[in-house]
């Protein structure tokens, strides 16, 4: 409890001297901000329900009916380009880790009613993480 207590009056004496700020327009206030999300790509249109890589008719694309993944399906939230891939550089590549909570919130409320047994992040290669 005075852990939690402690962690609290040190985030908020970081907030003091370091005011949080939107991680793509860098507008005061919160590490992301709506419009910025607003803006973020959905991932949208017809797509392979294996690999969800763009496909016509919702059908499995040539890739996964040559080579069937491991895995039943995925989902995402976004396309990795523009904001969204922004994003995750910050926070995989810049050690921007203070985009992990925001990030997860949003796609958690994205997913919500979305069937899943498993929810996974994209592993940072170990090259990398060294």
């Amino acid at each position: 409890m005075a852990t939690t207590l402690i962690s609290r009056i040190w985030s908020a004496g970081l907030d003091l001297l370091y005011p949080p700020q939107c991680a793509l327009c860098r507008r005061g206030g919160t590490m992301l901000c709506d419009g910025c999300i607003a803006a973020l790509p959905p991932a949208a249109g017809s797509r392979c329900p294996r690999c969800y890589r763009v496909a016509p008719r919702s059908r499995p694309c040539s890739v996964c009916l040559a080579h069937p993944p491991a895995f039943e399906s995925v989902v995402a939230p976004f396309e990795l380009e523009g904001g969204a891939r922004e994003l995750v550089h910050h926070l995989k590549y810049h050690g921007l880790s203070s985009l992990g909570g925001p990030m997860a919130a949003l796609m958690a409320g994205l997913a919500a009613g979305v069937p899943a047994d498993v929810v996974v992040p994209v592993p940072l290669h170990r090259g990398r993480e060294r």
